[in-house]
This record gives C-alpha cells, sequence and structure tokens, in this order.
C-alpha cells in the first residue's frame, strides 16, 4: 500500500517537472512565448470581375513580404531578434461574402497575427468586420475614408483617400491651366457614379464652375452617340469621365469619329490601366487619368517597386503598387512597438510617425486612416506621365488638347 502511494506521488512530481520544463522552454527569458515567424494573412480577388487587380497587388505584397525576409525578417524586441514573416494568401472571388469567409479562415484556421486587405471599398469593409469581431488588427487600402470608419474596428488601419479629395484635383488643374470654368459630366448609371456626380456638382460651385452637361450610363453599352451630340451642342471644352477601361476607350474613339474636340478629358476608374491605351491607341493621347502611384515619386524603393512590377507583369500600373505602403507600416510599426501585440501596434501606428513608404511620409489619425493624395496622369503614346501636382509632376499638361485633324 506505502509503496503505491509512494509510486503515485512520484508520478504526480514527475508529471509537475515536466509541465514546468514545458513551460519553461516554451517561452523565453522575458516571460513570452516563442515564435519563430510573423503570420500575415490576406484576401485578393485572384479569380472574378476584380482578378486584374487582385493578381497584382498580391505580387505587390509577396514582394514586400519577401523583401523584409532578404533582411532577415523584423525585429521584434520582446523576442530580442528578428522573426520570418510569412504571408498565407486566399481567393476571394471578387465577393465580399467570400472576403468575409476568407478573413475567418485565416484567423480560427491559419491563425494569423494580422491581417491585410484587398482591392474594394465593400469586400474590405465585409472583411474588416469579421475583424473586428475577432479583435485581429486589419490594415488596407482601396477603402474610401468614411467607409472604413464607419465600421469602427478598433485595431483598423487604412491607407487611402475619399471621393472628393479625387474630384477637387480636376477643379484644381482646370483652374491652375487658367482654363473656361465649365466642365461636362459622364457617368456610370449607378450608385458610385451618383455619389461621384454630386461630389462634382458640390464642388463647381465651390470653385464656381459650371456644367454644360449632366448624363448617366449603363456600363458597357459602349455607344455615346446619343451623349456626344448634347456635348457638341453645349460646346462643352471640359469633359470628366467615370467608367471602365472599355467604355472610355469606346467613348474617346466615338469622340474621333463624331469631331468633337475636346480640350480637357479626365477619368476615374478606366483610365489608368495600361489596357486603356492598348484599345484605344494613339486615340488615347491627352487623356489625363487619375492615379496614386508612379515610379517618378522621390521616395525610396519608388522606382525599384516600379521597375520590378514592370519586368514581372510587362506593364506598368499607377494603383496596385501603392500596396506595398500597408506591409512597410505595418513592419516597422511592430519594430518600433517591440512587440506583436496588436492593440499596442496600433497605438503606435496612430501616436508616432510620419512612416516612411513608397508613397511618401504617412500619418494616421486617430481613427486610425491615413489620407494620400491621389495624382493625376496624362497619356501620349502609350506614356502615362504625372502632371499633378505640381510638386510629383514629371511632364506638364498638354492644353488644350489639339483637335482631332491636328493630331500627328
Amino acid at each position: 500500500m506505502r509503496r503505491s502511494v509512494f509510486l503515485g506521488i512520484v508520478i504526480v512530481i514527475i508529471v509537475i517537472v515536466a509541465a514546468l520544463a514545458y513551460y519553461y522552454y516554451s517561452f523565453t527569458t522575458t516571460g513570452v512565448p516563442t515564435k519563430e515567424t510573423i503570420e500575415v494573412g490576406t484576401f485578393q480577388s485572384l479569380t472574378g470581375v476584380d482578378a486584374a487587380n487582385g493578381i497584382e497587388i498580391a505580387w505587390v505584397l509577396q514582394k514586400a513580404v519577401r523583401d523584409v525576409n532578404d533582411k532577415g525578417g523584423v525585429y521584434v524586441g520582446e523576442y530580442g531578434r528578428k522573426l520570418i514573416v510569412r504571408l498565407t494568401l486566399l481567393d476571394d472571388q471578387s465577393s465580399p461574402a467570400v472576403a468575409a469567409e476568407c478573413t475567418e479562415k485565416l484567423i480560427k484556421y491559419y491563425h494569423v497575427d494580422f491581417i491585410i486587405g484587398g482591392h474594394d471599398t465593400k469586400i474590405n469593409t465585409a472583411a474588416m468586420e469579421i475583424a473586428k469581431k475577432y479583435n485581429v488588427l486589419f490594415i488596407t487600402s482601396f477603402t474610401w475614408g468614411f467607409d472604413f470608419k464607419a465600421v469602427k474596428h478598433p485595431l483598423g488601419l487604412c491607407i487611402f483617400t475619399n471621393p472628393d479629395v479625387i474630384m477637387r484635383m480636376w477643379y484644381e488643374i482646370l483652374v491652375n491651366a487658367k482654363a473656361p470654368k465649365t466642365l461636362a459630366i459622364i457617368l456610370e448609371d449607378n450608385y458610385d457614379g451618383r455619389a461621384v456626380g454630386e461630389a462634382l456638382k458640390q464642388l463647381a460651385k465651390e470653385y464656381g464652375f459650371t456644367i454644360p452637361v449632366e448624363d448617366y450610363y449603363q456600363p458597357g453599352i459602349a455607344e455615346f452617340s446619343s451623349i456626344i451630340v448634347k456635348l457638341k451642342a453645349a460646346n462643352a471644352e471640359h469633359v470628366f469621365f467615370h467608367g471602365f477601361t472599355s467604355d472610355l476607350a469606346a467613348f474617346v474613339k466615338q469622340t474621333k469619329e463624331m469631331g468633337y474636340n475636346w480640350k480637357f478629358l479626365c477619368a476615374i476608374k478606366g483610365g489608368w490601366p495600361i489596357e486603356f491605351y492598348k484599345t484605344a491607341g494613339r486615340d488615347s493621347d491627352y487623356v489625363v487619368s487619375d492615379g496614386f502611384f508612379h515610379g517618378s515619386f522621390p521616395y525610396p524603393g519608388a522606382k525599384e517597386l516600379w521597375d520590378n512590377f514592370q519586368a514581372s507583369f510587362g506593364k506598368f500600373s499607377v494603383g496596385s503598387p501603392l500596396y506595398y505602403s500597408a506591409p512597410q507600416v505595418l513592419f516597422q510599426a511592430i519594430e518600433k512597438a517591440g512587440t506583436l501585440k496588436a492593440e499596442k501596434i496600433v497605438e503606435t501606428v496612430k501616436k508616432e510617425g510620419p512612416w516612411t513608404t513608397v508613397m511618401g511620409p504617412l500619418k494616421f489619425d486617430d481613427e486610425g486612416f491615413a489620407g494620400i493624395s491621389p495624382i493625376a496622369l496624362q497619356w501620349y503614346n502609350g506614356d502615362l506621365s504625372p502632371i499633378f501636382p505640381p510638386s510629383l509632376a514629371a511632364k506638364q499638361l498638354v492644353y488644350p488638347a489639339p483637335p482631332w485633324d491636328q493630331r500627328g
């Protein structure tokens, strides 16, 4: 009996010692659980209607992770060493619902430390709601500032802008060019188009502009003759166009066919892809597009990222490389905070800075939003060069655009 009791005591002691040993070796000398990697999850539109953008952004994020790992990883003070970053990428299929599912899977199955968002406001806000539910740090871009803030995720961070900031740019360009204060607006007949139209009309009052034509169309119709007739009748010299690349290319070609000589044509959404030039050819000359990034930026790493993107895709992008700044901020903040604790990292992002990125120095507000300034770029002979703001311009705006019969 005594022997069995003694044996039982020995077994208990062995179990306790083993548990203590496991506890000791599972923690560093500072009491922090050992960790070999920083787990970052993301979802991108690798399939579906937005796959072109999703594939580009996935490449940008993979490059950002590869670049930091080539330097040994991210230094985390609480571990006293650098940790390698591992990126887990899932396909959101261009769907907000799937993006939300991907986010939950990244958190519950892959146990990621942080999440980087995708390319679309609705996709990102749906995913951010899930990250908010599980209290996981979520950093994103390409999400309107007011939509990001509406989610109220305490661990949310966003690098982008708001529609009125982009719309204001067109008026500033025309004012700087000392052009007549008129701007016709041609918009998609949907929620986005109406929202953009309202912003343009409000700003027109502020800048003292008149809007000679306001018209809406169904995306994908590729037939703009009735709209162009109105523009010609109103003698509209300046036009704003909102729509997909294929629609913009069709509109431009038809202005040529119908002899409508606009002096300034600006566009958002469809004007920046190289596919616009491939479809419209030299008819794309003098069209002005919005954008966010360019290799001519005087910021560390911008030229290298621009060149690497072109080498990989055989084309440039003035949008997707913006996403390189999200992991840049995240990795710098981890090193500054000295921890992987999300609350401390977000606090550091908001209080410290500006943070060094390929987009220039970024400063976040108390709600976790860092506003960036859009740029305007003008097409000429297949080249898309920044013309606004003046501080980042590689070339001067060509205004007025020459009549169709005087182009080379």
